[in-house]
């Protein structure tokens, strides 16, 4: 399974915790595990993610959220990627992941 870019958007398409990279990448990781959960994985089955953020020092905080999502700190191979900007320009950082199924 191929997930599209996840962002810190609720169901409402408001952005969740503008300027604080912790809840976006909390939001990000929950829209993550609702995309897995509709084709009956869970962040077992996460082989590989992406991570686009708009700083480089972001990565220590979502690893950090990433860590409480999987169980562990480094639990699949993972990119990360700085960019200059993201689909809207309150969002702070992206996940794309890809999930091996049964």
């Amino acid at each position: 399974m191929y997930t599209a870019g996840q962002t810190a958007v609720d169901q409402a398409g408001q952005v969740v915790g503008r300027g604080d990279i912790t809840a976006q990448a909390r939001q990000t990781f929950e829209n993550l595990h609702t995309a897995l959960a509709s084709v009956g994985a869970d962040f077992s089955n996460v082989a590989k993610i992406t991570v686009y953020a708009t700083d480089p020092s972001y990565l220590r905080p979502i690893v950090e959220v990433r860590g409480q999502f999987f169980g562990r700190p480094d639990p699949v191979a993972s990119t990360f990627v700085a960019v200059a900007g993201l689909a809207m320009p309150e969002l702070l950082v992206e996940i794309e992941a890809i999930a091996m199924l049964d």
